[in-house]
């Protein structure tokens, strides 16, 4: 027969493990990354929030790949960026959390195609996430995204960044080298926003627009 006392100590044992389950959040499982053909290579970030605010293990591996030929990839963490080629790797997530970020290289091929990773944390695995990365060089893709046309200037920048062009409900972040966030707010919707950076440390940051599913990001320093 189960006591009352039991099934207390089971139920704390149940919400403990649920509790502890939940190691790190992507901001998304799923996005679309826009480039042209011509370019030497588009990318984007997830951003990987981290739950047990203490720097943890983490591991990811391409789980899947289906892009046109001739095109390679590469990921990245905060701290490096990985040969193309390379099938996984470990690497922390720091406590004030992170990102994985895909690079595309088309080589001149116009197409469509994505990447899955498998993210998880070590030792343990308590917690497996997929997330999709789309590369899209497309024109007509292109000529959709009011973000392939957003124009992001000075780089580098001392005081403020702009951002000029039409977006829709457009949303920003900018992450430092470790993946911290430092910046967050909504582009205006009449096409021009401006961001005030004169109060961030010299070094290099990384800004993420984001709009919809679609997004880009790009390096920007401050001087």
């Amino acid at each position: 027969m189960i006591t009352m006392k039991k099934l207390l100590l089971l139920s704390a044992l149940i919400l403990t493990v649920s509790g502890i389950s939940q190691v790190f959040t992507p901001i998304t499982n799923d996005t679309t990354l826009y480039g042209s053909a011509n370019q030497s290579d588009f990318y984007g970030d997830i951003t990987i929030g981290n739950e047990v605010n203490a720097t943890q293990s983490m591991y990811w591996e391409v789980d899947s790949t289906n892009v046109p030929a001739n095109w390679e990839f590469s990921v990245c963490t905060p701290t490096v960026c990985y040969p193309t080629g390379t099938a996984g790797s470990s690497w922390n997530l720091s406590s004030n959390g992170g990102y994985l970020n895909v690079h595309f290289y088309p080589n001149g091929v116009v197409g469509e195609g994505f990447i899955i990773l498998k993210v998880y944390d070590t030792p343990g695995s308590s917690q497996v996430e997929f997330l999709t990365f789309r590369g899209n060089t497309l024109s007509a893709a292109i000529k959709e995204s009011n973000l392939e046309n957003l124009s992001v200037y000075p780089n580098p920048a001392t005081s403020v960044i702009n951002l000029k062009g039409k977006t829709s409900n457009a949303t920003y972040k900018m992450v430092d080298i470790l993946g911290k966030e430092v910046k967050t707010g909504i582009l205006s919707s009449g096409g021009k926003s401006q961001i005030d950076v004169s109060q961030l440390l010299t070094g290099i940051y990384f800004l993420t627009v984001q709009e919809g599913k679609n997004q880009i990001t790009r390096k920007i320093i401050v001087n």
